[in-house]
C-alpha cells in the first residue's frame, strides 16, 4: 500500500495547488498520484492474483482510481469546482482503501469466472460514472447563484453521466442473471440482493426523468443527482 499512500500525498498537493491557482503544477502533481495509484494497483493485483474490484479495500482504490481517470479525461471541459469536489472524492475514497481492515487473501472460485468478474466490474464502473456525476452536480449547484447558465451546463453533464451509469449498471444486471441462472437456476429472483438492485436503477431513472429536465434550474433535480453516487456507494457495499 506505499503506492497508495504516495498517491494520496500526491492527490492531496494536487488540490492544494489547485486551489492556489497553480493549475500546471497542480496537473503535473495529479497525473503523478495517478500513476502510483496505478501502480498499487497492479502490485495489489499480483499479489491476490485477481482483479482488484471484490473486496472493500479494492472496490474503494479502483474506484478512486476511475475517478481520477475521469477527472483528467475532462480537465479541460470541467471547470474548477468539478475538479475540485472529484479530486476530494477520490482522495476520500483512497483514504477509506488504506483506513480499511484489510481482509487476508481468498482464492473464491468466482475470483476467475467471467461472469462474476464481469458482474463486479460492469458495477464498479458504474458506480464510479455516479459518483463523478455527484461531483459535476455538487458544482452545479455551488455555481447556479454565481453563473445560471454553467450551471445549467454542468447539470446536463451530470445528467449524461449517469446515463452512462445506468447503461453499464444494466449491462452488469444482464450479466448478473447469466451468472446466476448458470449457478443457482432461477431462484435469485425477488431476493434482497434483486430488490436492492431494482431500486438503485429506478432511483437512477429518477434523475434522468424529474419534471424540468437538467437545463431548468430545480433543487430537486440537483439534489438527487448528488445523491444517487453516495446511495448507489452505500448499496455495493452491502452486498461486498
Amino acid at each position: 500500500m506505499e503506492f497508495w499512500k504516495i498517491a494520496l500525498l500526491l492527490y492531496l498537493s494536487s488540490v492544494i495547488l489547485l486551489c492556489l491557482q497553480k493549475d500546471k503544477a497542480s496537473l503535473v502533481l495529479f497525473i503523478l498520484a495517478l500513476v502510483s495509484h496505478a501502480a498499487g494497483l497492479m502490485f495489489w493485483t499480483r499479489q491476490v492474483t485477481h482483479l482488484p474490484i471484490f473486496t472493500r479495500v479494492e472496490t474503494f482504490s479502483s474506484l478512486g482510481f476511475v475517478i481520477g481517470l475521469l477527472t483528467l479525461f475532462f480537465y479541460w471541459r470541467n471547470v474548477f469546482s468539478v475538479q475540485i469536489w472529484a479530486r476530494l472524492i477520490v482522495i476520500s475514497l483512497l483514504s477509506a482503501a488504506l483506513l480499511w481492515p484489510p481482509t487476508p487473501p481468498c482464492f473464491d472460485y468466482n475470483h476467475s469466472y467471467i461472469y462474476a468478474i464481469l458482474f463486479h466490474l460492469f458495477r464498479r464502473l458504474a458506480l464510479a460514472l455516479a459518483l463523478f456525476a455527484s461531483a459535476i452536480f455538487l458544482s452545479a449547484r455551488q455555481r447556479f447563484k454565481n453563473s445560471p447558465p454553467e450551471a445549467a451546463t454542468l447539470r446536463f453533464q451530470g445528467r449524461n453521466a449517469l446515463m452512462a451509469a445506468v447503461l453499464i449498471y444494466l449491462l452488469s444486471e444482464d450479466v448478473g442473471i447469466i451468472w446466476c441462472l448458470k449457478g443457482w437456476a432461477d431462484i435469485w429472483r425477488w431476493s434482497p440482493g434483486f430488490m436492492i438492485s431494482s431500486m438503485v436503477l429506478i432511483y437512477l431513472m429518477l434523475a434522468l426523468h424529474l419534471p424540468g429536465g437538467s437545463r431548468k434550474p430545480g433543487l430537486w433535480y440537483t439534489l438527487v443527482g448528488i445523491s444517487c453516487g453516495p446511495l448507489m456507494l452505500i448499496a455495493q457495499l452491502y452486498k461486498v
